[in-house]
């Protein structure tokens, strides 16, 4: 029988939009703790035909178009976040010791072009901005029974991150949720090499993150959490054309949402955080500083109401504190940075930024 223990998740760069490239490309396999593939077969019945019988023939039934989707949750490091981070932002400031900032893409990408997308370097109020796509492909391989006769595993290529959640709470690792909207879909016979510490890449050897690692400042002053969410998104819409199965495109037709919560018990100082008010948040997530190390930074989230339940006369009070991130005051953006710093530069010789 087939188990969830012997199926892999591999992301690597594309090479360009709409260009499906090769096995050959190194990745690297994330240690992900699940994954939602869908190849999204339209399939039509159509039963309604004139046919001068009771029973509809196998010659009315069509698959009429394919709209591939994809999630997966995952525990990041420094490194295997990267590509994820660069398809859901499509912008990033890079230093030379391994330094990467990402940053939401002030406009729509340019999908009319192949081209490797541009990376800025400077400072992100001041950098110039790539308009070419970056995308990923993502293989989800079922586990180590490589035949090579038939299709093993699923491969969903030139993906773009529409949506990402972050969840760091108490007691738990710190994960990552990441959309995919893939231009493609298929079926696909892995080779019998396609495993990790291959040619075709290899896990993390850096450490992972969980809640003892993470600390959240709110305007300078850190609180006693439970839990931080954030939740970004591209809003992005579907575009297919004729003569074409899958999508063609997928630009971003709404504005740009950065929104989260924290989770605090009732605690003194919380009048700065009334609704409508604004402030600054700050997520470190830490191992070793400046090489093994995730900043989010928010510096200007306005507080949206809220309420303290009491459920009882023997509860803690506990309150969530929802919340949007917008560009600091007289600027257009942007609302959120990541920052990861790898203390080398493994985007630059893999992934190509």
């Amino acid at each position: 029988m087939g188990v969830s223990w012997e199926s892999l998740v591999r992301i690597s760069a594309a090479n360009g939009w709409n260009t499906v490239g090769t096995f050959g490309s190194r990745g690297i396999f994330l240690y992900a703790d699940s994954v939602n593939p869908d190849l999204g077969a339209q399939v039509k019945e159509n039963d309604g035909k004139i046919m001068g019988v009771r029973e509809v023939p196998p010659e009315t039934f069509t698959v009429d178009r394919y709209q591939p989707k994809l999630s997966l949750t995952n525990q990041p490091r420094v490194d295997d976040i990267l590509m994820i981070l660069m398809a859901h932002f499509q912008n990033v400031i890079k230093s030379g010791d391994g330094t990467y900032s990402f940053f939401r893409i002030p406009i729509s990408p340019d999908y009319n072009t192949d081209a490797t997308p541009v990376y800025a370097v400077g400072t992100a109020g001041t950098a110039a901005t790539g308009t070419n796509v970056y995308s990923v492909h993502v293989d989800v391989p079922y586990g180590y029974s490589f035949a090579g006769t038939g299709a093993n595993g699923l491969r969903f290529t030139n993906c773009i991150v529409d949506e990402l959640t972050m969840d760091l709470k108490y007691g738990e690792d710190f994960t990552i949720t990441p959309v995919f909207k893939p231009l493609n879909g298929t079926e696909t016979v892995y080779p019998n090499t396609f495993l990790p510490l291959s040619s075709f890449g290899s896990f993390s050897a850096y450490a992972k993150f969980v809640d003892s690692t993470g600390t959240v400042t709110v305007t300078g002053k850190t609180y006693s959490m439970q839990s931080w969410q954030g939740k970004f998104s591209n809003n992005s819409v579907d575009r297919a054309k004729l003569g074409q199965r899958g999508w063609s495109r997928f630009p971003f037709a709404g504005r740009y949402v950065a929104d989260g919560s924290f989770d605090t018990e009732l605690e003194d100082g919380l009048e700065q955080l009334a609704a409508g008010t604004f402030g600054a948040l700050t997520i470190s997530l830490t191992n070793v500083v400046g090489t093994n190390q995730i900043v989010i930074t928010q510096s200007n989230i306005g507080y949206r109401p809220w309420a303290v339940n009491i459920p009882n006369g023997n509860s803690i009070l506990e309150h969530s504190h929802p919340y949007r991130a917008y560009p600091p005051i007289g600027t257009t953006g942007p609302s959120t940075i990541v920052t990861v710093y790898c203390g080398t530069t493994f985007g630059t010789n893999l992934i190509g930024f």
